[in-house]
């Protein structure tokens, strides 16, 4: 009898707990903000494959939104609702802080095209999103197939700097 007590106490405990906690999880606007990045990396590997000429993403550093182009003739990827572009945007208190791409190096401000060739191979990107108090970063390799989020900071390899010298 005892047994059964205790057991539906642990049953209401996490009854009550479990919906605040994942309430916690998904109502964070910079993680929100981070998988609805990779979600757009993701859906412009798909145009880029099915282009002849590949894909762009056009990070667009000062007003925090993200778009999707195809390579072919430079038309958009567009929502299928409205017939215009696709464009997203990122939640209100957070913002891109920098973009760093093998091309370009890092972008404090602007428009950065991200390259993704035909087979869907993206150039390596450092994407860092900022809210008020807090930093997540992205990563994107052309040789993973999922983009990686990561709570802090991070910086290309030394060996993707230009002009920086080999270490032995």
């Amino acid at each position: 009898m005892e047994l059964l007590v205790v057991s539906a106490l642990i049953a209401i405990m996490l009854a009550v707990s479990i919906p605040r906690v994942q309430g916690l999880f998904f109502s964070d606007p910079l993680k929100r903000s981070a998988r609805l990045l990779a979600l757009a990396v993701n859906e412009a590997r798909r145009v880029a494959l099915e282009s002849p000429a590949g894909g762009v993403l056009l990070v667009d550093v000062t007003a925090a939104t993200v778009e999707i182009r195809s390579q072919q003739n430079g038309t958009f990827l567009k929502d299928r609702a409205t017939a215009k572009p696709l464009k997203v945007p990122l939640e209100e208190p957070v913002s891109i802080g920098s973009v760093w791409t093998l091309s370009n190096g890092r972008s404090l401000s602007g428009t950065v095209p991200v390259w993704i060739n035909r087979r869907g191979m993206i150039e390596p990107v450092i994407l860092e999103l900022r809210d008020t108090d807090r930093v997540m970063t992205m990563k994107a390799s052309p040789f993973l197939a999922e983009v990686e989020i990561y709570d802090t900071a991070l910086s290309p390899p030394d060996y993707l700097v230009v002009g920086s010298v080999p270490r032995r």
